[in-house]
């Protein structure tokens, strides 16, 4: 039990390395995109797009309704406990829950675009804008629960390379429209599509994945020894996760709201620069720790239940910790530095 409890925290530790490198690629993707960006819209697009980003992020999470997480901890305990057959059950009710969601919160936020508009800028000059912007949202929440099976699946490697591929996307087509100009119009178009390159290439290997489960469950014995998962348990587990991070997000983006509503764009778009440098650490290296903890400690209990759980935690800990602790510290100290040259004079009051 033990050397299949360090195996598990092993897994852990290289999926958290293999997207951690993932993720600092991107981030230097996103510096360079940044530096276009930066150069090439104004202050006030700027505070546009931080705006546009932290309301059209609110409608994700609504539409995501906490699914890609389920699908990563389910999968993966089922995984453990060599039930095979139930992984088809419970990525049907996903993708049922997913479908009318999305589609009913990108519909949502396109019908009340005007109220929207004049909830964050007092006027309804940017109605059209918020209108194209919600329909990112139903790409966006189908690309984050097709990380979330991928996850559940455990291929990490997978997971890494189609995030470069988004983003590399993501990177060509922002710069391309802009300079096309269209402006903070082009961005939310390049974000859509970084989303569609995360469907295309993640759904393949999700149906293969699928596949292989099903092969899997002709030779399992126990497999039906327990009734497959509910809607309802699966809500009891999606929503207050829905919950949590939806809370989250507002609770860290309401000083940017509060500048938005007693100041204006421009300074908004200041202070948006600066609030997206700060969460570097957490994008670089907790995205990528929670990426690969969660399905793989769902494994775990599945095959070995709560006791091996505490045990996985150490173990993986202890490998995290010795990449984890001075990157922090690194990235920390060169934050200033680094706000300073993406952002250039233009944004040097917000260091």
């Amino acid at each position: 039990m033990t050397e299949k409890i360090g195996n598990k925290a092993i897994t852990v530790a290289k999926g958290v390395r293999n997207i951690t490198i993932q993720g600092f690629i991107n981030s230097l993707i996103g510096a360079i995109l940044f530096l276009f960006i930066s150069r090439s819209i104004s202050q006030e697009e700027m505070g546009l797009y931080g705006a546009l980003t932290l309301t059209v992020t609110i409608g994700i999470m609504l539409g995501i309704l906490g699914l890609d997480y389920a699908a990563s901890r389910y999968i993966s305990y089922l995984k453990g406990q060599n039930k095979h057959s139930q992984i088809k059950n419970i990525s049907k009710k996903i993708l049922t829950v997913f479908f009318f969601s999305s589609i009913a919160i990108t519909i949502l936020f396109f019908f009340l675009s005007n109220e929207i508009s004049l909830l964050l800028f007092d006027n309804n000059s940017y109605v059209l804008l918020i209108q194209f912007s919600s329909l990112t949202i139903l790409p966006s929440v189908a690309g984050f629960v097709t990380l979330g099976f991928l996850q559940g699946f455990q291929t990490f490697s997978n997971i890494a390379l189609i995030k470069l591929l988004s983003g590399i996307s993501r990177l060509i087509t922002a710069i391309l429209l802009i300079n096309l100009g269209l402006g903070v119009l082009g961005l939310m178009a390049s974000w859509a599509i970084s989303s569609f390159i995360i469907i295309i290439f993640g759904i393949p290997i999700i149906l293969k994945q699928i596949i292989k489960s099903n092969n899997s469950s002709m030779v399992e014995i126990n497999d039906n020894s327990e009734n497959p998962l509910s809607y309802r348990e699966l809500f009891l587990f999606s929503f207050p996760m829905m919950g949590v991070y939806l809370f989250e997000h507002i609770l860290n983006a309401i000083d940017q709201y509060v500048v938005l509503a007693f100041l204006d764009l421009n300074s908004l778009g200041s202070y948006f620069v600066a609030a997206t440098a700060s969460t570097a650490i957490i994008s670089i290296l907790g995205a990528p720790l929670i990426m690969t903890l969660t399905p793989t400690i769902s494994e775990v209990h599945g095959k070995i239940k709560l006791e091996g759980v505490s045990h996985s935690f150490k173990i993986a800990s202890r490998y995290i910790s010795l990449f984890f602790t001075p990157a922090t510290f690194l990235l920390a100290a060169l934050s200033p530095v680094a706000l300073y040259i993406l952002g250039g004079e233009k944004y040097y009051d917000a260091i």
